[in-house]
């Protein structure tokens, strides 16, 4: 896997990664000017999904995505940074989020798409979990941590940006697949249906990030707290980790 670089936040707080957004969504929202560069970036991304979904069988699969891996991490970033740009108000940026993942969820609950049972929960689980990991970071998004947890901050910052990148990946394969009414080797179904889990560990750097916060004795964060969700969550993160990105 490879190294983290300087494209990545230099805070959990800014490295907030949107789903994917339809068209008609983004024109809405951002206007027309901001969606051509985002459906533009999406359209890339997707090319490189549908490469992925295309392969026929999982030693191929694993090899092309450690190809493109990169390139569609940078694509990501990119997307994120013109959507940020563009609109700062985080009512709106909630808004848009929400609406991304409803229609996901939509998308993914219908007849249309066949999975399986086990393959659907497991997709559903990852779209529950991104509902967490975005609840959170709404609640930490205004608060520094304190100076003496600033590079650890960070830290979390650029892997949770990776993880993020990784689990919409492999989403984005299951989505394009569909789309475009590919039939995905059940050996590589797998292997998607395992990089979706990557968002577990993303959900655990935000923990991270909040508990960073807590630690400030000007600051009082005990309303997040931990129910029966966030400690599943948490068990899944610890042991998904090595199965999911081989130790990265």
């Amino acid at each position: 896997m490879a190294t983290i670089d300087q494209s990545t936040p230099k805070s959990i707080r800014e490295g907030r990664p949107f789903p994917n957004l339809p068209e008609s969504v983004v024109i809405r929202r951002l206007g027309q000017d901001p969606a051509v560069i985002v459906n533009q970036l999406n359209g890339r991304a997707t090319a490189i999904a549908l490469r992925l979904a295309n392969t026929q069988n999982a030693r191929d699969f694993l090899s092309l995505r450690e190809e493109v891996w990169e390139k569609y991490f940078r694509l990501r970033i990119a997307l994120n940074n013109v959507v940020a740009a563009e609109e700062s108000d985080r009512r709106i940026l909630n808004e848009l989020t929400e609406e991304a993942l409803s229609a996901q969820e939509s998308f993914f609950s219908s007849d249309a798409v066949d999975l399986g049972n086990k393959g659907r929960e497991e997709v559903l689980f990852c779209l529950f979990t991104l509902r967490r990991v975005y609840k959170l970071l709404d609640r930490i998004y205004t608060v520094e941590p304190p100076d003496q947890c600033k590079a650890e901050d960070a830290k979390y910052g650029a892997i949770f940006t990776r993880f993020m990148s990784w689990s919409a990946l492999h989403l984005d394969c299951l989505i394009t697949a569909v789309d475009h009414k590919i039939s995905i080797a059940p050996d590589v179904t797998a292997e998607i249906l395992c990089g979706l889990r990557a968002i577990v560990m993303a959900y655990s750097c935000v923990r991270q990030g909040v508990e960073l916060r807590e630690s400030s004795l000007n600051l009082d964060l005990s309303h997040v707290s931990w129910d029966d969700e966030d400690r599943m969550l948490a068990d899944h993160s610890t042991t998904d980790r090595e199965s999911t990105l081989n130790g990265w």
